[in-house]
């Protein structure tokens, strides 16, 4: 939201408490239909960006089900020229060995997933409804940052003898691990090269990183992280469809193109 403003954007938060002290932020529940349409009566609405979601919990789908009808009655009431939506490569599945494309199957059977993909097929629908409307799936890979203390980068970052980390298996655990700024990047490039129709756009880094790579690059010691057993697990994007259609290259977490070549100094840029 800042990094819109930033740029002369005017831009209306909308969430369910208030997220900062701008003027511009609406108070609604999304899953309120009625809530939504009420805040943002008068406004003229151009593109929507939509990154709500219910991660956890004993009721996703359902969650996220409110939450979709919330987003439909948005559109249908605001009439937006763009949106661009933050799907999830969870969508994919995690057992897959080579680079996923957009055109992967999309196996990925956790409640995330499945609401995640209830989401693309409403955004499917509202873009056969009407030609003229730009829809833009973002299906972001794992990503770490400042703002997501829960991604293993970070609990690594913060680990120690007394919190160690429980990790499965260092070599057959690998995902494509990617920073909030390129994120950021990403969505606003989307918003920027919006274009009638839908698409689909993996954005990611593009490179595999396996736990025991992520261990080294942070130079995480070995009394603070236990191997536990699990199944292989593995997901990472092609990105040259994003490359594409955004101009945007992001760079590998962790890479010490981030903030010099030493580990510390990739630690602070993921601070």
């Amino acid at each position: 939201m800042g990094a819109l403003r930033s740029r002369g954007t005017r831009a209306l938060s909308l969430a369910r408490k208030q997220v900062s002290n701008c003027s511009d932020d609406l108070v609604a529940d999304l899953g309120d239909p009625d809530a939504v349409n009420d805040a943002v009566r008068g406004a003229a609405i151009d593109v929507i960006v939509h990154l709500a979601a219910v991660v956890h919990g004993d009721e996703v789908v359902a969650a996220n089900r409110r939450l979709d009808l919330g987003l439909r009655s948005l559109i249908r009431a605001a009439e937006p020229s763009a949106i661009v939506f933050a799907s999830s490569s969870a969508v994919y599945g995690d057992r897959q060995r080579e680079a996923l494309t957009e055109e992967s199957p999309a196996l990925g059977d956790s409640p995330y997933a499945v609401s995640k993909r209830a989401t693309e097929d409403l955004l499917r629908l509202e873009c056969a409804r009407r030609a003229s409307l730009s829809v833009t799936t973002l299906r972001i890979f794992n990503i770490a940052g400042p703002d997501f203390p829960d991604s293993l980068v970070h609990r690594l970052i913060a680990a120690d003898p007394t919190r160690p980390v429980s990790l499965r298996p260092l070599d057959s655990f690998v995902r494509d691990y990617i920073h909030q700024a390129d994120v950021v990047r990403s969505i606003l490039a989307a918003h920027e090269r919006a274009r009638p129709g839908y698409r689909t756009l993996n954005v990611g880094a593009g490179v595999p990183i396996s736990t025991r790579q992520l261990l080294r690059s942070l130079d995480v010691s070995d009394d603070s992280w236990i191997e536990i057993d699990g199944p292989v697990s593995s997901s990472w994007a092609d990105i040259a469809a994003a490359v594409r259609c955004l101009g945007v290259r992001p760079v590998a977490v962790p890479s010490p193109d981030w903030a010099g070549n030493d580990p510390a100094g990739v630690r602070q840029s993921l601070r």
